[in-house]
């Protein structure tokens, strides 16, 4: 039986490869991207679902509340925000709405996927595999990474190839790695609401 990218009539339930860590009781916790809020909501596991098909946003909800959201254009090439709103309690919230938008993108046959890095979030982006269009800025940003530092100098556009795997193992691709492992559909699917 072939994995899904994303939920469709037959499958209105997909599990990310990305969990979250719940830092309060110290274990990882299973999260889906869902097309039947109603049955996410009473399966007591985190969920990420379609807030709306009118302005193109994804939310991630766990125990009735909203912990993380994304918003993206129509064509999943673009991402224009992503917040975490509980990351004293939850680790992997960003990383688990990334990775749901790029098996959008793939289900859409779009291979790549950008974004305006803030400073704030360039080191976290270029973890997951996101380029800036500078070499220098590349490497600036793996060096700051090998230094251990939280935050980056670097803010700007940068793009992720879904389908490129890592060139070298201090040059991390964590999406591309997670995206690997779950095959694309053969047809493009909507997400519906």
């Amino acid at each position: 039986m072939p994995i899904n990218l994303i939920p469709n009539t037959t499958h209105p339930a997909v599990n990310l490869n990305t969990q979250l860590w719940d830092k309060e009781n110290n274990k990882y916790l299973d999260v889906q991207l869902t097309s039947n809020l109603q049955a996410a909501r009473v399966s007591g596991l985190p969920f990420i679902y379609m807030t709306s098909n009118k302005n193109y946003m994804m939310a991630l909800e766990f125990g009735q509340k909203e912990i993380g959201s994304v918003l993206f254009n129509e064509n999943t090439q673009h991402v224009d925000f992503i917040e975490n709103l509980d990351e004293a309690k939850y680790k992997y919230i960003g990383k688990a709405l990334m990775e749901a938008v790029c098996r959008l993108a793939l289900s859409n046959n779009n291979d790549t996927v950008h974004l305006k890095a803030i400073q704030i979030a360039s080191l976290f982006h270029y973890k997951l595999g996101f380029r800036s269009p500078s070499n220098a800025s590349n490497d600036q940003m793996k060096n700051e990474i090998a230094h251990k530092r939280q935050l980056s100098s670097y803010k700007g556009e940068m793009s992720l190839k879904i389908r490129q795997a890592a060139s070298t193992p201090d040059s991390p691709h964590l999406l591309n790695t997670l995206l690997a492992q779950t095959p694309a559909l053969l047809e493009p699917t909507t997400l519906e609401l």
